[in-house]
C-alpha cells in the first residue's frame, strides 16, 4: 500500500475528461435543442415575419419535446466514467504494468466463461439461427473444460508471480 501514492494531477485530469466528456454526451441533445431552440428566438426577435418553410426548418431541427434531464443519471454517469478510465491511468501512472496484464487475463477469462454461460443456457433455436453446430457435449464436461482452464490459468498466475 506505500507504493500507491495520492493522484497526480493528470490522473485528476484523466477523471476530470472522462467525466465531463461522459456529462456531455448524456446532455447533448438538450444543448443542441436548445441551440437551436436560441437561433430560432434570436430570428424571430430581429424579424417577427418568418416565411412558413424557414419556421419549419428551425421547427424540424428543434424536433420534438424531450424528457427533462435527470440530473442523478448525468452525474453518475460521468462520474462512473471518470472512476473507470482514473483508475488504469492511476495504475499506470505507479508504473503497475503487470496489473494491465491480470486485468487482460481476468477480462478473457470472463469473456470466455460468459460465453460458454451463453451456449449453455441459450435455447438451440438460438443456435440454429446464428449457424453454429448442434453441441452434444453435456454439459458437465464443458463445465469441467472451463474449470481446468481456469486452473491453468490460476498456476500460470502464481508462477509470473513467484518468478
Amino acid at each position: 500500500m506505500a507504493a500507491l501514492d495520492w493522484p497526480t494531477a493528470w490522473t485528476w485530469g484523466v477523471f476530470a475528461f472522462a467525466s465531463g466528456a461522459a456529462a456531455l454526451g448524456e446532455a447533448s441533445p438538450h444543448i443542441v435543442r436548445a441551440w437551436h431552440q436560441w437561433r430560432l428566438d434570436r430570428r424571430l426577435a430581429r424579424n417577427p415575419y418568418i416565411l412558413r418553410e424557414e419556421l419549419n426548418e428551425y421547427q424540424s431541427r428543434i424536433g420534438d419535446d424531450l424528457a427533462p434531464l435527470d440530473v442523478d443519471r448525468l452525474v453518475r454517469s460521468g462520474l462512473t466514467a471518470g472512476v473507470v478510465l482514473a483508475i488504469p491511468a492511476w495504475l499506470a501512472e505507479r508504473h503497475f504494468e503487470q496489473w494491465w496484464q491480470y486485468g487482460l487475463m481476468a477480462m478473457y477469462g470472463v469473456l470466455f466463461l460468459s460465453s460458454i454461460w451463453r451456449r449453455l443456457n441459450d435455447p438451440p433455436e438460438m443456435h440454429a439461427k446464428a449457424g453454429l453446430p448442434e453441441v452434444t457435449v453435456p454439459r458437465e464436461a464443458w463445465l469441467g473444460f472451463a474449470g481446468g482452464l481456469a486452473a491453468v490459468a490460476l498456476i500460470v498466475l502464481f508462477i509470473t508471480v513467484l518468478v
